[in-house]
């Protein structure tokens, strides 16, 4: 073999070990702004038989473990009393003076919470406007977060199969530094995404999530392969992007249920 062909550095595939915590952090930080775990205040949504109404639209006062929260739909206002004790199922709401039908449906995290009211009606027109009001992601987090998650672990091992057959058709020498590098970005892609998903004071009630070790782990074994000398040959580039693809998906469904945690997304 000529020693010109043989690289001393690990290349681009010193990063595909890290890209499972690398896009758990970036998820953590796109969501972050309108995650419903970070509304803290008493409630993140409002549904009624014609609308619903998003945590940005509803103002909250909370004393203690109870909490008041006001809306103006239609120039009226739809106030909902709850018990933010997730051990307490108490919920009243009145509409323009009028007693109305209240009950928690579930809850998204500590003092996020959502209700169900009945009894409220309003011109077609007006539910038409608070429909279109409703943002897009309050509708991803509560139907379609699943299937975001499926995309995203689909989308990511095989990119992580091909990125690594491709960067790996050189030769190259061994390289241990990733043994130390992924089990970092691991920990601090945890601890991170963490505190951006929920309040400092949850986070450090929820503590160490088990549900990252395996990924530690696994990641940990990825680089432990990356590290090794690379060939060059077809047969290793293959098998390479074959343990790219199983170690990726393995780590990435962990991840998607800490940030549904962190984030108080509802399954």
């Amino acid at each position: 073999m000529d020693v010109r062909d043989v690289r001393t550095s690990p290349g681009p595939l010193r990063f595909v070990p890290l890209a499972v915590p690398g896009f758990m952090l970036l998820v953590a930080l796109l969501i972050a702004p309108v995650a419903p775990g970070k509304a803290t205040d008493g409630l993140y949504r409002i549904d009624a038989d014609q609308f619903s109404v998003y945590h940005n639209h509803i103002s909250c006062t909370k004393r203690l473990s109870s909490a008041t929260c006001t809306v103006s739909v239609d120039g009226k206002p739809l106030i909902v009393t709850l018990d933010t004790d997730p051990r307490t199922l108490v919920c009243e709401a009145t509409f323009d003076g009028e007693r109305v039908g209240c009950a928690r449906t579930f809850d998204y995290g500590p003092g996020s919470h959502r209700v169900s009211v009945t009894g409220v009606s309003v011109p077609d027109a007006v539910a038409a406007d608070l429909r279109d009001r409703f943002p897009w992601w309050g509708t991803l987090f509560d139907r379609y977060w699943v299937q975001a998650g499926l995309l995203f672990i689909g989308v990511l091992g095989p990119a992580a199969a091909v990125a690594s057959f491709l960067w790996a058709g050189r030769p190259r020498d061994a390289d241990g530094r990733l043994l130390v590098a992924v089990p970092v970005a691991g920990v601090v892609g945890w601890a991170l995404s963490g505190f951006a998903l929920m309040p400092w004071e949850r986070f450090l009630e929820f503590g160490p999530s088990l549900l990252l070790v395996p990924v530690v782990l696994v990641m940990t074994g990825w680089a432990v392969v990356v590290g090794r000398p690379v060939t060059g040959r077809v047969e290793w580039r293959v098998a390479l992007a074959l343990t790219a693809f199983a170690c990726t998906v393995f780590s990435s469904v962990p991840v998607v249920l800490w940030i549904s945690l962190a984030a108080g997304i509802p399954d």
